[in-house]
């Protein structure tokens, strides 16, 4: 078999019939194609990112697929040196010879196996960037001569990335997400809407190599600000603005809307929100109006369509489908919002109004960006409990805003962010970059520990990570110096207490020792006086030692008599006392002889010495003749 019976071969079979082309996928091609791209290392695939023909075409060449051949290997070799030439061309800004050899590229890469794409999908998303590059460059000068070669370029990346092994080498090149982005400003419409399949399939991508939803949103943001700033997704409603004849393109763009929504969703409510309103800033809802407005009829039908179908559902069965089965840059999954009547073909509704595949995914678009956004909102709402919140409404937001934070250490820093808001200059461009470059900042705040990526960013590259651990580490230090304040105030009063205290024992000790002091010296003072007296006391025994004892004086009869009569009676029957005991004092006197005197003188005391013996011829005690 010659290369070109193997070429016609290759044609028929990636070449499903016209009328098959277009019908809406079914689910045994869904499911065989979905395990054909998770065979290919494809994790996450959005089947609405592709037309229901490619998928047809890469089942055909899945079947018929087997070992690669020297033929497989001279397909490879040929892409790649074409490329290669173009390359070289684009460098050297030669490119009014391009559009030919890019065009027949365009057709080898639409015509060869899968094994054939795989072996060049690295090195050909290589060469098409650095044409895309070259080529973009000069579209801003000559935008009508280069927009041929652009298209063809673009055409090319799509065809190596509608396959598994191309999106796969995709997320290792994040510059050919940039040079896409770039080329939306080419003059043809079918390359913009083959950019917005690309851009699709991107963010929803996630594998091990790298995140397709973090490329895209940076690549838009590097995009703007080398062109000098501004919002970066407003070239999406430029295209959309061009492009409303262009139905097909219109679905396409909300498709790349809805699915950056759809996966924004595993980075956090705070980032859909940040992303949602900023394209609503952008012309999202406007744009969405202007579309229901253009297919109002279709819309209306569709609509009719759609509720008659949920209340079949609700009857029966209840069942759920994920956004991205009701997104589609084609027909993939237009009869999802149809009745089972409608599914046939696409039969005439019973007004007899026949709405096209393309037009009812258009408004499945609509329809689930809006829920999404009603979805969000009462998420939003569910964190203030028991309030009713309209979060377009600048009054309710504000007066939400102004009840959380009363009567809070944060009202003062609010409202003095209001006040500081007042000072901005009137100058209308100044204020629009000054508030742009305040909604970006707040949202890095807000998100800046959402679980993102630190390879994403906003609008405005910042890094606002270091300025908070600042201010967390000054407000630590600040609370730690307030703590050792706290600190050595206790000590300080705990010090003066028991300085106090302190102070108030030596007042009792030496008020103790004052009343110990007088008392030592009335003691010692009593005991001089004391010590005189006996002196004193001592003295006078020592004097009364010394002086001689007088003789007592004789007792007159009478005397006598009045001594004896006043001397008891001794008790009759008495014993008689009991003598001295030996060696108590004298013996006793003589009596006296008869007829001398009266009685004798009682005996002495006890110790006492004996009393003078009487006088002769006279009374005792008197004195001698």
């Amino acid at each position: 078999m010659g290369r070109g019976d193997k070429k016609s071969k290759a044609k028929q079979q990636s070449a499903p019939p016209p009328k098959m082309a277009e019908s809406p996928l079914t689910a045994d091609e869904t499911t065989r194609f979905l395990a054909l791209m998770s065979e290919r290392g494809a994790t996450a695939v959005n089947v609405a990112g592709f037309a229901p023909a490619t998928v047809r075409t890469m089942l055909l060449m899945q079947g018929g697929k087997g070992d690669a051949t020297t033929d497989d290997n001279d397909e490879v070799k040929r892409i790649l040196d074409m490329l290669r030439g173009c390359d070289e061309q684009a460098r050297s800004s030669i490119f009014s010879t391009m559009a030919e050899p890019m065009k027949e590229a365009t057709i080898v890469l639409g015509s060869c196996t899968l094994e054939t794409m795989a072996s060049c999908a690295e090195e050909g998303l290589r060469l098409l960037t650095s044409i895309l590059e070259h080529t973009n460059k000069a579209a801003m000068d000559k935008p009508l001569e280069i927009a041929p070669v652009q298209a063809s370029a673009v055409k090319c990346v799509y065809k190596i990335v509608e396959t598994g092994s191309g999106m796969i080498q995709s997320m290792g090149q994040p510059l050919l997400v940039k040079r896409l982005v770039e080329s939306l400003n080419c003059e043809d419409l079918k390359a913009q809407e083959d950019i917005f399949s690309c851009l699709s399939g991107f963010a929803t991508y996630q594998s091990d190599s790298g995140s397709g939803f973090e490329n895209t949103l940076n690549a838009f943001s590097d995009v703007v600000k080398e062109r000098g700033g501004g919002l970066r997704f407003k070239v999406l409603f430029r295209v959309l603005k061009r492009a409303r004849t262009h139905f097909k393109l219109q679905s396409t763009i909300l498709g790349f809307v809805h699915a950056v929504l759809h996966t924004a969703a595993d980075y956090g409510l705070d980032c859909r929100l940040h992303l949602r309103s900023e394209l609503v800033q952008c012309g999202l809802r406007k744009a969405i109006q202007e579309i229901e407005q253009q297919h109002e009829r279709d819309f209306q039908s569709l609509a009719a369509k759609m509720e008659e179908h949920n209340e079949t559902l609700n009857t029966t069965t209840t069942s759920t489908a994920t956004d991205t089965s009701l997104v589609a840059t084609d027909t993939s999954l237009a009869d999802e919002a149809t009745p089972a009547a409608a599914k046939q073909e696409q039969a005439p509704a019973k007004d007899d109004h026949t709405v096209s595949p393309v037009v009812t995914v258009l408004f499945n678009t609509c329809v689930h960006l809006e829920n999404m956004e009603v979805a969000d909102l009462e998420e939003l709402g569910n964190r203030y409990q028991g309030v009713t919140v309209d979060f377009d409404s600048l009054y309710d937001v504000i007066e939400l805003l102004q009840i959380s934070l009363e009567n809070t250490p944060c009202f003062p820093y609010f409202l003095s962010i209001l006040q500081s808001l007042l000072l901005i200059e009137d100058d209308h461009v100044a204020k629009l970059h000054y508030f742009q470059l305040l909604e970006e900042l707040v949202f890095e705040i807000v998100a800046h520990n959402g679980g993102r990526s630190h390879d994403f960013h906003g609008r405005i590259v910042m890094d606002t990570q270091e300025i908070l651990e600042t201010i967390q580490s000054t407000f630590r230090e600040e609370a730690r110096a307030t703590e050792l304040e706290e600190k050595v105030a206790t000590l300080t009063a705990e010090t003066e207490s028991l300085e106090s205290q302190l102070k108030a024992s030596k007042e009792a000790v030496r008020t103790e020792q004052n009343h110990a002091q007088l008392a030592l010296i009335k003691f010692q003072e009593k005991e001089a006086a004391l010590q005189k007296e006996l002196t004193a006391l001592k003295a006078e025994v020592e004097e009364l030692k010394a002086r001689p004892l007088a003789a007592p004086a004789a007792a007159t009869p009478t005397d006598s008599a009045a001594t004896t009569a006043a001397s008891p009676a001794p008790a009759p029957g008495g014993p008689p006392p009991p003598p001295m005991p030996p060696g108590m004092g004298a013996p006793a006197p003589p009596p006296p002889p008869p007829g001398m005197g009266g009685p004798p003188p009682p005996p002495p005391m006890m110790g006492g010495p004996p009393p003078p013996p009487p006088m002769m011829g006279g009374a005792p005690g008197g004195p001698p003749p």
